[in-house]
């Protein structure tokens, strides 16, 4: 009787060991997929942040390259127009000064011709 309640203990303690270390084990390895997933969704919420910011980015770069897009057109047409006025202005001033020189030599000349 004594060695066989000596056996039935082993026995039992050698079992508890055993299902103690596969419950551990089988927590070991839902705490794994836990981890896994965790990190999975994380980085799933990271690359989304990132695509959201990139996207912006994006955006806010597009918007600067119109913006400076106007500017360069602007600024070349204001330098046109200038340009242009200038090329109207000179002509019509100079003829204007030929105009005024020979009015000059011809009203030297009837004064010269009055006197």
């Amino acid at each position: 009787l004594n060695t066989y309640m000596a056996l039935k203990y082993s026995v039992l303690t050698i079992q508890a060991i055993w299902r103690g270390r596969a419950v551990r084990r089988t927590i070991e390895n839902k705490h794994r997929c836990t981890t896994l997933i965790q990190s999975f969704f994380r980085r799933h919420v990271l690359q989304s942040q990132f695509r959201s910011r990139k996207e912006a980015l994006r955006e806010k770069h597009w918007a600067a390259i119109v913006l400076q897009n106007a500017v360069r057109v602007f600024l070349c047409r204001r330098r046109y127009l200038l340009l242009q006025s200038a090329a109207i202005i000179l002509p019509s001033r100079y003829r204007a000064l030929l105009a005024g020189r020979s009015q000059r030599i011809v009203q030297g000349k009837s004064s010269k011709r009055a006197g």
